[in-house]
């Protein structure tokens, strides 16, 4: 049985790291950041292992 993982938008992820949309975009552009998984349309999303990964970046001071 496969466990299917949450998928966040980019304002959801940003929501969810107390951040801006606009932050993890930049972040992005910057290459500070990882590009993100893009759906068909060009929209990002994340899972909860992309959060988390984020998140940990963040409170070891590794965003920049």
């Amino acid at each position: 049985m496969e466990i299917r993982q949450p998928i966040y938008s980019i304002s959801e992820a940003a929501r969810e790291l107390s951040l801006s949309a606009e932050w993890l975009r930049e972040g992005e552009k910057r290459g500070v950041l990882p590009l993100a998984r893009r759906d068909r349309n060009g929209h990002r999303y994340y899972t909860q292992a992309d959060i988390e990964r984020l998140r940990n970046r963040r409170l070891l001071g590794c965003d920049g």
